[in-house]
């Protein structure tokens, strides 16, 4: 779980872009009042920009993705990645007591796959991408 970075519905598109490349991130959680309200994501605004670059003056309520899915901070790794393959989204905002905390991403899982599959095995090659983040001696 990373940080989640948010945005506002009334945000104009370009401002979005611009915190999505700034933070080096692919989506922005659309909250209002630390409520998660939808998402959006690097491919929805390409898929903007690209049929009409005019566009990106809209605001983000116009192309969020809704309703929000999430999960609980005590959802399961395992059933995160099943409600990510089942919902055929990537990116998966985490909530405790109805606020957002955190966001998974498919990404985050795979890396759990792997230290779950390699354990103290894992080759030296990609052992430091792997456990970047984790704190697994």
């Amino acid at each position: 779980m990373v940080k989640v970075t948010t945005v506002s519905q009334d945000a104009k598109l370009t401002d979005a872009l611009k915190i999505m490349v700034k933070k080096d991130i692919g989506s922005l959680v659309v909250a209002e009042k630390k409520k998660g309200i939808g998402i959006i994501t690097e491919r929805d605004v390409m898929k903007i920009a690209a049929s009409n670059p005019d566009m990106l003056q809209n605001k983000v309520k116009e192309i969020m993705s809704t309703p929000l899915i999430t999960i609980t901070e005590d959802t399961p790794a395992w059933n995160a990645f099943r409600i990510m393959i089942k919902s055929k989204i990537r990116r998966l905002p985490i909530e405790k007591k109805g606020k957002l905390i955190g966001i998974v991403s498919t990404r985050d899982l795979f890396r759990w796959v792997m230290i779950v599959v390699y354990g103290e095995s894992l080759p030296e090659d990609i052992k430091s991408v792997v456990l970047e983040g984790y704190p697994i001696s």
